[in-house]
């Protein structure tokens, strides 16, 4: 699969459940069109295999919960 670079501030959608992305956090942590989770750090890059429940294989996680 294609992996996608998302860019800030881009909303996510469910077309792109299943793809390979990396996301690049620039804004705050509650932002609707970034991930939230209490332990990311303002611009981490975080990649993995987007699906309904969220983003998974994260370096830093096993799960980020996606807001969209």
């Amino acid at each position: 699969m294609a992996r996608r670079e998302m860019l800030p501030g881009r909303p996510l959608t469910t077309d792109l459940i299943g793809s390979q992305v990396t996301l690049i956090r620039h804004r705050d942590i509650h932002s609707s069109d970034h991930c939230e989770l209490g332990v990311i750090g303002q611009g981490d890059r975080l990649a993995g295999t987007l699906t309904r429940q969220g983003l998974l294989s994260c370096p830093r996680a096993n799960r980020v919960n996606l807001v969209w």
